[in-house]
């Protein structure tokens, strides 16, 4: 495998596929990421995946040539400590070791075998790896068997504002609420609630409720399409980037 690409590009979604962030925990809130592993794929672009076992993700970077395409498995924290030391264009050539040159400096690392969510990473590909934004969908999509009814398009500043205004309650936990025509975003627990309308651009009419944990407000830059179900695993689609959760679900 290898590729060459603007250093700060890779850089960036790197750190960006590393969902770095405020987590839920049985204690509230906590600082984190994702996963430090991620799977770099490379064909005409970089598509880098990470995943746990409730969340996947995809960054697309554009680099600037492509001369063997492949697929590898890296450390995040550690490329981008040695990234932060490179500027310009950089060629990466991945074999047994992960190497990066450019502007008379060279360092190398080794990849990682494998990576801990790889099945997740596989459906997540199979499944939804092709669909990209639409400005209105064409087909409703379809993750593990149940197609999305509900469908919702607002701007990523819309929902980062209203998740963000949620955290002051500190539960990591948030509802996303539509009635088939006004969306609301809500955090709440037994004592306090915080509410946030958000202004949609387009949607369907299908109403549907979903709660859901984790930063995924910080992913999206640009217009966003979300689709879900009652209690659905949520899909977040915008022009560089996609995740899918699964729902909060309280177990009584």
């Amino acid at each position: 495998m290898r590729f060459t690409i603007d250093a700060k590009d890779l850089f960036n979604g790197i750190k960006k596929a590393q969902l770095k962030g405020k987590y839920f925990t049985s204690n509230g809130l906590k600082n984190g990421v994702l996963g430090e592993y991620l799977v770099l794929e490379i064909v005409d672009n970089i598509t880098i995946y990470n995943a746990d076992t409730t969340l996947c993700l995809s960054v697309d970077v554009i680099p600037t040539t492509v001369d063997i395409p492949g697929s590898c498995i890296i450390e995040a924290t550690k490329v981008l400590n040695y990234l932060f030391n490179f500027s310009g264009d950089i060629v990466v050539e991945v074999t047994d070791l992960f190497r990066i040159t450019g502007d008379g400096k060279t360092a190398s690392m080794p990849v990682v075998i494998s990576h801990p969510n790889s099945d997740l990473i596989t459906r997540f590909k199979n499944r939804v790896g092709n669909l990209a934004f639409e400005a209105t969908p064409e087909t409703m999509p379809r993750f593990t068997g149940t197609r999305y009814k509900t469908w919702i398009q607002t701007s990523s500043n819309e929902f980062k504002e209203a998740v963000k205004s949620c955290e002051v309650v500190k539960t990591g936990v948030y509802k996303l609420d539509f009635d088939g025509q006004e969306c609301i975003i809500s955090s709440g627990n037994h004592i306090e609630k915080f509410t946030n309308a958000v202004n949609l651009t387009n949607c369907n009419t299908e109403p549907a409720t979903v709660e859901y944990t984790g930063p995924l407000h910080i992913l999206f830059e640009g217009p966003i399409n979300i689709f879900f179900n009652d209690d659905s695993p949520l899909l977040i689609v915008g022009a560089d980037c996609k995740v899918i959760k699964a729902p909060f679900l309280v177990v009584n």
